[in-house]
């Protein structure tokens, strides 16, 4: 009987410890749904531009985009979420918005062959958990 009284208290031990500690566990926050909508040609003037926008939890966050006339490849965060945003082209070419107070705009220029097809894409990061989008075609 003592056996099982020693048992029943050190189960009983056991799951309260185990019940405190996951009071004390912080909350999950909930991941936030980030989405992105390409729109190729959208420019002002004689500049073509092909632009990812990217919404986080349906609010505008930034955009990233390919302006034809410059050659520019360009992030754009316009949101103070704590989030930075990230530009890609499949040649190297590479800018973020990381340790800039939005809004912000970063752009890199340089020539590429003329009429060539390359990929672009866009991401989202934040603490160092990135999300991305698909690669969408641009043209030099």
């Amino acid at each position: 009987m003592r056996t099982r009284t020693r048992l029943a208290a050190a189960l009983g031990a056991a799951l309260a410890s185990t019940a405190l500690l996951a009071a004390m566990a912080p909350t999950a926050t909930a991941t936030p749904r980030v989405t992105y909508s390409f729109n190729k040609n959208g420019g002002h003037g004689d500049s073509v531009e092909s632009v990812i926008s990217i919404k986080i939890d349906g609010n505008y966050a930034g955009s990233v985009s390919w302006v034809h006339m410059t050659e520019n490849l360009c992030a754009s965060d316009a949101s103070r979420d704590g989030y930075a945003i990230h530009a890609s082209l499949e040649t190297g070419r590479y800018v973020s918005t990381v340790g800039r107070t939005a809004p912000a705009d970063v752009c890199k220029t340089g020539k590429l062959p003329a009429g060539n097809k390359y990929l672009m894409h866009a991401c989202v990061s934040i603490q160092g958990a990135y999300t991305c989008s698909k690669d969408y075609e641009i043209t030099a």
